[in-house]
């Protein structure tokens, strides 16, 4: 992508009012982790994304030849699940239905295909009307936005001539915006995390704790163990503090503070992502450390296996 002459470069802000005043820091461009290529390394454009969307409303079929099945175009848009129940608007369906990564909705009585998606920096709305012959993509270098999911509904009153209601663009982008950067704080800070415990120490010893841990989807955790800060104080050395813990996930690393019990609290961090979460060590039959579960944004406890430990206890001495 960074080698293509004409592109877009992602961008974030540390807050609202930061993104509202245009004060953006550019994003590096992050190697989408394997296991989350499916969802996040596509490199499109809005005018090939409205040509994949006339190949849906026309069954499979691309400047008069079937490039798709055209019984598997249609399985995408039949409902497999409910989403939701009950909508919050009268503006839609009572039920919000998904196909196979299409979400089924009548807006003002018209039927509408659509899949939004996001990663850090970046995002992108596509969305069909078939009975209206009607293709609207979006795609936006800033995250978080407001802008993809309301734009498509402020296009459509336009070009379908539907009635103004409210404002999309200026009243619910706007707010929507100021509600995920709201959450991003919470999420920071930690708010949605649960209430500390105090007083409650941890029994495992802090080498029972370094490894390797395992999921399948997620890939690998490296708890590792850092050293006190040496201080040379003349010609002696001293050792200052106390050692500590690290976790090491992808492109993540950052310590490790006690919560309570066998839970430790760490920030995920990095550029475009800053969000607290715990770690909860695992014990099998034998007392030993057999796995850690950490939540993810929007996850049940995801949980890793213990598959390697060190002879000696890893250590970090460089930053």
């Amino acid at each position: 992508m960074k080698k293509l002459p004409n592109h877009a470069s992602p961008y974030s802000a540390d807050s609202f009012a930061q993104a509202q005043k245009g004060e953006f820091r550019e994003a590096p461009y992050d190697d989408i982790y394997m296991a989350f290529s499916p969802a996040g390394d596509l490199h499109s454009n809005v005018l090939e994304l409205v040509k994949w969307g006339k190949v849906i409303i026309d069954g499979g079929m691309l400047d008069g030849k079937q490039v798709l099945n055209k019984e598997n175009v249609q399985m995408t848009l039949t409902p497999q699940s409910i989403v939701r129940q009950e909508m919050k608007t009268p503006l839609f369906s009572h039920s919000y239905t998904y196909g196979l990564g299409w979400g089924l909705v009548t807006y003002k009585g018209h039927n509408c295909y659509t899949h939004m998606g996001s990663y850090p920096g970046s995002g992108a709305n596509l969305t069909v009307f078939p009975d209206d012959d009607l293709v609207i993509a979006l795609l936006a270098n800033i995250q978080p936005t407001g802008f993809l999911h309301y734009a498509k509904l402020f296009i459509a009153d336009k070009v379908l001539d539907l009635p103004v209601d409210q404002d999309w663009l200026f009243d619910k982008a706007v707010e929507n915006a100021a509600k995920e950067y709201e959450d991003i704080a919470g999420e920071r800070e930690g708010k949605q995390l649960p209430t500390r415990m105090e007083g409650r120490p941890s029994t495992l010893p802090r080498e029972e704790l370094v490894g390797e841990f395992k999921n399948p989807l997620y890939g690998i955790i490296t708890i590792v163990s850092t050293p006190a800060v040496s201080v040379v104080d003349g010609e002696e050395e001293k050792e200052m503090g106390e050692e500590g813990l690290e976790i090491q996930y992808n492109e993540f690393r950052n310590k490790l503070e006690h919560y309570h019990f066998e839970t430790f609290r760490t920030v995920l961090e990095d550029l475009n992502t800053r969000e607290a979460r715990l770690i909860c060590f695992e014990t099998g039959a034998d007392g030993r450390v057999s796995g850690l579960g950490i939540t993810f944004k929007e996850t049940e406890m995801v949980r890793f296996v213990k598959v390697k430990t060190p002879d000696v206890a890893t250590t970090v001495t460089e930053k």
